[in-house]
């Protein structure tokens, strides 16, 4: 069996904490939305500074993750060149199970460079301006329309992410929590 150092702990504290954090987001989101959705939390009081803290703290942790990317020099296998959109849709069938061998195709594969590289970071610029933006003006329908819509982008993308992940079995999640990757 061979093992490799897949992902530093501070990569993988980076990541839990974004994970957890992210949840925090999404239920007091969702109580701030429609309380009676979200009927675990005591009141609006409560769960407004939560969902603010969190927030910066996702936008914080963030940053830092890009930072320790250069770093690590995991940045670099980001690469956002156009010469890998071709590669996206051999790794579209894996995924679909139209294909029985998974592209090798580095440490990232098409997919998780255009969601990690390019879709998640608009959508968390986007949060967070949007956030702001509600902060000042709570009122206004169409901000938290697009804010509501953001939130459930990040939502569903982030399932697939799990999803994905969880396609390539026990070892895939394990790497996550011990930085390992058995073969």
């Amino acid at each position: 069996m061979k093992k490799e150092y897949k992902h530093p702990f501070i990569a993988r504290l980076m990541h839990w904490t974004w994970v957890i954090l992210m949840l925090i987001l999404i239920l007091t989101g969702v109580y701030i939305h429609e309380p009676s959705w979200m009927p675990i939390f005591p009141d609006f009081a409560f769960v407004w500074p939560m969902h603010i803290i969190s927030g910066f703290l996702v936008l914080a942790i963030t940053v830092a993750r890009i930072f320790v990317s250069f770093l690590i020099g995991d940045f670099k296998e980001l690469d956002m060149e156009p010469k890998h959109v071709p590669q996206l849709i051999p790794v579209m069938k894996y995924y679909l199970f139209m294909q029985k061998d998974e592209p090798q195709q580095g440490k990232y594969n098409a997919g998780q460079r255009m969601l990690y590289g390019l879709g998640w970071p608009f959508l968390l610029v986007l949060m967070a301006v949007t956030g702001i933006l509600l902060y000042f003006f709570p009122s206004v329908v169409v901000i938290r329309s697009i804010h509501w819509i953001g939130a459930w982008l990040l939502v569903v993308t982030a399932l697939a992410h799990i999803y994905l992940g969880a396609i390539h079995g026990w070892k895939m999640v394990k790497s996550m929590i011990t930085g390992w990757l058995e073969e």
